[in-house]
């Protein structure tokens, strides 16, 4: 078991944490954005991305979280695309 040391400087892996869920859901924008363009309005990708990603936005585990929003972005968007 490890101790957890307690410092007032930040933890470089957690700006490593938010730099790879930023790229992520940049990467999940520009997925969806390809797959659904022409098939549902615009900017609406981008909003439901948004707001599915605020959902996970106090999540204690992140390292899910773009999977997750993937996941549920695209069920929305293809709902909205039927």
């Amino acid at each position: 078991m490890t101790a957890t040391v307690h410092t007032s400087e930040p933890r470089p892996a957690v700006t490593d944490e938010v730099r790879y869920e930023t790229e992520a859901i940049a990467n999940i924008l520009g997925a969806l954005d390809a797959e659904f363009a022409g098939r549902v309005p615009a900017g609406t990708v981008e909003d439901t991305v948004a707001a599915v990603h605020e959902r996970f936005r106090d999540a204690n585990v992140r390292e899910f979280a773009p999977l997750m929003v993937l996941r549920r972005a695209h069920a929305k968007l293809a709902a909205i695309a039927r």
